[in-house]
């Protein structure tokens, strides 16, 4: 699904910052990885919906 950051940070009521920070801690935490193009591939669907608290 392409979105940009800045559309992407409007939609869930963020800035662009906050959620490079974010993917950056989830690619730090191995939840997410992203590729040169900039698409994401969830690693780990599980643990992120406990952080969402949707599990």
């Amino acid at each position: 699904m392409p979105i940009t950051k800045k559309d992407l940070a409007k939609y869930i009521g963020t800035t662009p910052e906050s959620v490079s920070r974010k993917l950056l801690s989830f690619m730090s935490q191995k939840l997410i990885s992203m590729d040169r193009r900039r698409q994401i591939q969830i690693l780990e669907l599980h643990r992120l919906k406990q952080i969402a608290g949707i599990s």
